[in-house]
């Protein structure tokens, strides 16, 4: 990953490496992390379940004391959405319900399982994690554990997901398979001795793992808006894509504004409110889910677009 820091994909539209965690399913890259799992009911973060969600509904992971904990949010699945920097790109539909990261991976969670994993006593045998980048806070100039992960490369984000099930199942019980497999073992060695076995991997769509996001998953969740229409008095009222899902109108974030902005990218005042980037960064990572000065998307989530280019 650069360090540089630019607006993410300056659009909300765009594929962005974004590593994401959820359970089951495809995958992007990654550079930071969310997580997602095919869920049909919201976990208490201890593998048990209490009720249906709902679009934005939050669920935290708590794995122990002195153990960092995480959030995920729920995203709907089966919406029609639009795709492409103008919103001509055709539409596209993700059938799977899914969970996705708060905000990115922060270098806290990301050391805690990397430690965990590498320590030689986590109780998966031969099977103890490699990993070729140990990550880095931020930009790495009196950046802080609260800072996002970066200065990893996709396979380390690939195979750090599987650390994070395999943690997950040992400090809070959960039950949960890897989702990235050679044959019925998880892959734990992200080398580029082993770069050829992670390159082909085919993502076990059974397993219940964290996991990268797709493209189509993270383009749905930094667009989405919901099914009332906006009202914040600025552009996205009246230039908010629509699509029809089974007879109801979505709205969704056009492809031209970063995620959870009220207009244009080119507004720095609207895009700033939403996203560090190239104008108001000061060329340096920032801490995830600083509300003092930024808001989420329509879903709850921080900095689906800027803080760390990747």
């Amino acid at each position: 990953m650069k360090k540089s820091l630019i607006l993410k994909d300056r659009a909300a539209c765009k594929v962005r490496v974004y590593m994401m965690l959820f359970q089951a399913g495809i995958f992007a890259v990654a550079a930071v992390l969310a997580l997602a799992l095919l869920a049909g009911c919201v976990s208490d973060g201890g593998g048990g379940q209490t009720s249906t969600p709902e679009a934005g509904d939050t669920q935290t992971y708590d794995t122990g004391d002195d153990n960092p904990s995480f959030s995920m949010v729920y995203v709907p699945g089966g919406l029609t959405f639009p795709t492409g920097e103008n919103d001509n790109d055709g539409d596209q539909i993700v059938n799977n319900v899914y969970w996705i990261g708060e905000t990115e991976v922060t270098y806290e969670l990301w050391s805690a399982v990397y430690l965990w994993a590498t320590s030689g006593s986590t109780g998966t045998g031969a099977g103890e994690y490699t990993f070729a980048n140990g990550g880095s806070e931020g930009d790495g100039d009196g950046d802080t554990p609260q800072h996002p992960v970066t200065q990893i490369n996709w396979r380390s984000a690939m195979v750090w997901t599987n650390a994070l099930t395999e943690y997950c199942n040992a400090q809070i019980g959960t039950s949960i398979g890897c989702v990235y497999k050679d044959g019925s073992t998880p892959i734990r060695d992200s080398s580029n001795d082993n770069a050829t076995l992670c390159d082909g991997v085919t993502p076990d769509s059974a397993a219940g793992g964290f996991r990268l996001l797709t493209s189509n998953e993270w383009e749905l969740a930094a667009r989405y808006i919901g099914t009332n229409a906006p009202s914040t008095g600025d552009d996205l009222d009246t230039q908010a894509v629509t699509t029809n899902v089974s007879g109801t109108t979505y709205y969704w974030t056009p492809g031209s504004y970063a995620s959870g902005a009220t207009k244009d990218v080119a507004d720095q005042e609207a895009t700033g409110a939403v996203a560090w980037y190239t104008d108001n960064s000061d060329a340096s990572t920032h801490i995830v889910k600083d509300t003092a000065n930024i808001s989420p998307n329509a879903l709850g989530l921080y900095d689906i677009c800027g803080n760390v280019q990747e």
